[in-house]
C-alpha cells in the first residue's frame, strides 16, 4: 500500500522523494508529462535530453532514479534494448509512453491504461 508524503508527515515520519528521470524528446507528450510530474511534491523530476544511448545510460548511472519515463517514438533507444542494459537495476521502473494511444508499458512487463496524469503517477510510485 502506498503512503502519501502527507500521511508520512502527519505520522512524523521522514519521506524520501522519488527520483524520476524524464527523457525529453521533441514530443509534446513527454514535455507535458514532465510539466505535470514536476507538480507532484513527492517526486523529484530530472528532465534530460541525452545526445545518444551512451549519454542516457551514463545519466541513469549518475542520478540513480527510481523511475524513468520516455517516449517510445523518441528513437533514442529501443525499449527492449534499454531494459537489457538496465538488468543490473531490478528496482528501477521504466515507463514507456506512446502518443498514439493511452497505454504505458512498464519495465515489469505490465501494460496499463493511462487515461489521466494520476494514472501515470500511480505507476511511477508503485514499487
Amino acid at each position: 500500500m502506498w503512503i502519501t508524503w502527507q500521511q508520512q508527515r502527519a505520522r512524523g515520519e521522514a519521506f524520501q522523494l522519488q527520483r524520476v528521470l524524464v527523457v525529453k524528446s521533441r514530443s509534446l507528450l513527454v514535455a507535458g508529462v514532465d510539466s505535470l510530474l514536476s507538480r507532484e511534491p513527492d517526486l523529484n523530476v530530472i528532465a534530460i535530453t541525452p545526445e545518444d544511448e551512451a549519454a542516457l545510460i551514463e545519466e541513469i548511472r549518475r542520478s540513480q532514479p527510481d523511475a524513468i519515463v520516455l517516449d517510445e517514438g523518441s528513437h533514442l533507444i529501443d525499449a527492449a534494448q534499454l531494459l537489457a542494459l538496465l538488468k543490473d537495476y531490478p528496482e528501477l521502473r521504466v515507463v514507456v509512453l506512446r502518443a498514439d494511444n493511452s497505454l504505458a508499458q512498464i519495465y515489469a512487463k505490465q501494460q496499463v491504461v493511462v487515461a489521466r496524469i494520476t494514472d501515470l503517477v500511480s505507476v511511477i510510485r508503485d514499487k
